[in-house]
């Protein structure tokens, strides 16, 4: 159970940057196309920032809520930001973020 929250994390991430190269790189908002331009890759906080624009969310035409997603995404970054901070929180907060992502992950298998 251990690396599970590491396998499932990197697998939402990947299929979110299989989603970013969909999009031509100068309709991506500004300041993602300069962090992908200086750093090569983005967090999860600014993927919201990609999927929050109505325009590229509609390129997309994924058959899902466009806030639930972003809703969904935020409980993902903040459970990815807890796992890279080794912050121990209590158990069951853990399995819920852990479901969470394996959502998250099911959705994007559908799509991305």
């Amino acid at each position: 159970m251990r690396i599970e929250p590491f396998t499932l994390l990197e697998e939402v991430e990947r299929r979110l940057r299989r989603t970013l190269n969909r999009y031509n790189r100068a309709d991506l908002p500004t300041r993602t196309r300069n962090i992908l331009e200086n750093k090569g890759r983005i967090t999860l906080g600014e993927y919201r920032h990609v999927f929050q624009e109505p325009a590229l969310w509609k390129q997309l035409s994924w058959p899902f809520d466009q806030q639930s997603f972003l809703d969904r995404l935020d409980i993902v970054k903040k459970f990815r930001d807890s796992v890279a901070h080794w912050d121990v929180d209590a158990p069951e907060a853990e399995r819920d973020a852990v479901e969470a992502t394996r959502q998250m992950l099911r959705l994007l298998q559908l799509v991305a």
